[in-house]
C-alpha cells in the first residue's frame, strides 16, 4: 500500500511538471503576439497613429553637454578644477562654472564633479518643470530649494556639493 501511494504522488508529480512546461510556452507566444499587435496598431486602419511622447528626461548632464546648452558668462571668473574645502576639512577639486541669461534662465552657477554635474544655482522667474524639461534632466531623485538669493532654484545632485556642506568656494580662496 504504502508503495503504491508513493508511486502514484511520483505519477502526479510528472504529469504536473509536463503541464507546466506545455502551459508557459503558449505564453510566450501569446506575449509575442501582443506586443505584435501594439506595434502594428493603427486604431481603426484609416486614422495615422502619432507617436507617444515618451519622458525623455535624463537623470543627469555631463559637463560637455551643459557647456553645448549654454554658455558660460565672458563677464564672471570661471573656475576649471576649483578648490572646495568641505566642512569635515577635506579639500575637492571640482569645476564651477557661471552661465549668462539664455531660454532657461536668467543666470546659473553650475558644479561639476568628475564630467558630471553636481549643484546648480539658477536665478530664474520659470518653473521648476520648465527648468527641468529646458535642461531635459528630471529632478525626481535630487533636493530642489528655493534659491536662497534671489528668485529661482537650488538642485542638488550630489549632497557632498551642498550649500551645508562647503566651507571654502573657489573664489574664497583668492
Amino acid at each position: 500500500m504504502k508503495n503504491l501511494i508513493i508511486v502514484s504522488f511520483a505519477a502526479l508529480m510528472l504529469v504536473a511538471c509536463s503541464n507546466e512546461e506545455k502551459t508557459s510556452e503558449p505564453a510566450k507566444d501569446t506575449a509575442k503576439n501582443v506586443s505584435n499587435e501594439v506595434a502594428n496598431d493603427t486604431t481603426n486602419g484609416n486614422e495615422e497613429v502619432e507617436p507617444k511622447e515618451s519622458n525623455s528626461l535624463k537623470d543627469s548632464l555631463s559637463a560637455d553637454e551643459f557647456n553645448a546648452m549654454f554658455k558660460q558668462d565672458p563677464e564672471e571668473t570661471q573656475y576649471p578644477n576649483g578648490k572646495f574645502q568641505l566642512k569635515d576639512g577635506s579639500i575637492v577639486t571640482a569645476d564651477k562654472f557661471n552661465y549668462g541669461e539664455n531660454d532657461v534662465f536668467d543666470y546659473a552657477s553650475v558644479i561639476f564633479y568628475k564630467g558630471k554635474i553636481a549643484h546648480m544655482q539658477v536665478d530664474t522667474e520659470s518653473s521648476i518643470e520648465d527648468i527641468e524639461k529646458g535642461l531635459g534632466v528630471s529632478f525626481e531623485n535630487y533636493t530642489v530649494e528655493p534659491y536662497k538669493f534671489g528668485s529661482g532654484y537650488e538642485v542638488i545632485f550630489n549632497d557632498t556639493f551642498a550649500d551645508d556642506n562647503i566651507a571654502v568656494l573657489p573664489n574664497e580662496w583668492e
